[in-house]
């Protein structure tokens, strides 16, 4: 399969190759995606997203590269731009999402660092914007409420919008720690923990709901609080035996807890 690299702000992920069908993702500019197949038009692409999630995206937001080397800061506010010199009132070639990846490209001019799009051209970032792939858990916890009253959006997975698992897959990606796409998928991942017992609990463990199966995550912030997507990114309260409050979504299902610098 060729490399491609996403080159616009985001791109959706759909189910089949129509501007109408089912977003089921959404890649951030710069991330990799594997094509394998064209659509009959050649406008179309499928193949995998760096969690290897399969779907269509737009061929002309994507940009084949031999390699692309690993980023080492991201955007951890909830938009950032690319402009076109170390200037904000210069032109803005692209908007940033939370959690874009980008990799320096030599040092910092009047608060703005350089680096270099998918197809080559040099733009500048505010530092103020960006901060290195890594931190612990209050660090995921305080990036995490800088997304709040984001709508919910299914498939959703930028500053534009998140469902559940789109919002901790990129919180967990600022830490450098790589979480599949969907809710159940990540209930596989980390340490189990009893559910019966919340003083066992910590704040950034990750609470899965489901009745027949996990279909919704949240993270624990502590004091009966879960912060997630639903309806848009919020805190919400958790009520006794593990019901949210104000909310028909049944009770918990699973515990995890990720063991940071292990992907």
């Amino acid at each position: 399969m060729s490399l491609f690299i996403v080159n616009t702000t985001s791109s959706p992920l759909r189910a089949e190759p129509a501007h109408e069908a089912e977003q089921i993702s959404r890649l951030l500019l710069g991330e990799s995606f594997r094509v394998h197949e064209r659509s009959e038009d050649q406008r179309w692409a499928l193949g995998l997203g760096p969690d290897g999630y399969q779907g269509w995206l737009r061929a002309w937001h994507l940009t084949e590269v031999d390699v692309w080397p690993a980023a080492q800061l991201c955007v951890t506010q909830r938009w950032s731009h690319a402009y076109e010199r170390p200037d904000s009132r210069s032109q803005i070639l692209l908007d940033l999402s939370f959690a874009t990846r980008l990799r320096p490209g030599g040092s910092e001019v009047d608060g703005f660092i350089p680096w270099q799009l998918p197809g080559g051209a040099e733009v500048w970032t505010p530092v103020q914007d960006l901060e290195p792939l890594g931190g612990d858990m209050e660090t995921l916890l305080t990036r995490g409420l800088r997304l709040l009253a984001i709508p919910y959006e299914w498939g959703g997975r930028s500053s534009a919008g998140l469902d559940c698992s789109g919002f901790v897959q990129l919180l967990f990606s600022t830490l450098g720690q790589s979480l599949p796409r969907d809710a159940w998928q990540q209930a596989e991942h980390g340490q189990a923990l009893s559910l019966s017992d919340p003083r066992l609990w910590q704040r950034g463990d990750l609470l899965f709901f489901g009745a027949e199966r996990i279909d919704h995550v949240g993270l624990w912030m502590g004091e009966d609080r879960l912060l997630h997507a639903s309806g848009r990114v919020q805190v919400e309260g958790l009520a006794p035996r593990g019901k949210l409050i104000g909310s028909h979504r049944p009770a918990l299902a699973a515990l995890r807890r990720l063991n940071l610098g292990q992907e």
